[in-house]
């Protein structure tokens, strides 16, 4: 009993310890300006001048950065639409084409299709779990296998 109520504390203590150390994140470019400047200002030992200088240049970079990010998202989500679409026009198209061979094959020839076509999405599934262990063993161990 007392080794458990240790063993929570010490996991607590941790888990605030390490919360503490992490960095805040800047809520704007203005405030990751004003913390690069001042680190730079410690480190640098800038004047007061120099300081608007990096100032300015700093929140010039965080604002180019912060456009860049909001252009990268806006691709991002573009690209998703784009890629849905595609996705939905090929699950048509396939279901088009399954019903026209519907239209052609007799009852019997329907059944023996399905048949093979339940036993291939069978295999397929089989092999994707089988690739997915050999994926979870790849990341467990790290790149190339190595520990």
């Amino acid at each position: 009993m007392k080794k458990a109520t240790l063993i929570t504390i010490l996991t607590a203590a941790v888990t605030v310890a390490a919360m503490a150390q992490q960095p805040r994140q800047p809520k704007n470019v203005e405030e990751l300006a004003k913390i690069r400047t001042e680190r730079m200002t410690e480190k640098l030992g800038l004047t007061e001048a120099q300081q608007q200088e990096v100032y300015a240049l700093n929140l010039e970079k965080a604002e180019k950065m912060k456009a860049a990010r909001q252009e990268q998202m806006a691709r991002a989500a573009e690209m998703r639409k784009v890629r849905e679409a595609k996705m939905t026009a090929m699950q048509a198209e396939r279901k088009a084409e399954q019903e026209r061979l519907h239209s052609i094959l007799t009852d019997e020839q329907r059944q023996l299709l399905e048949q093979e076509q339940a036993a291939r999405a069978e295999k397929m599934k089989a092999q994707r779990e089988k690739r997915g262990e050999k994926g979870k063993d790849r990341h467990r161990r790290g790149f190339h296998g190595k520990r």
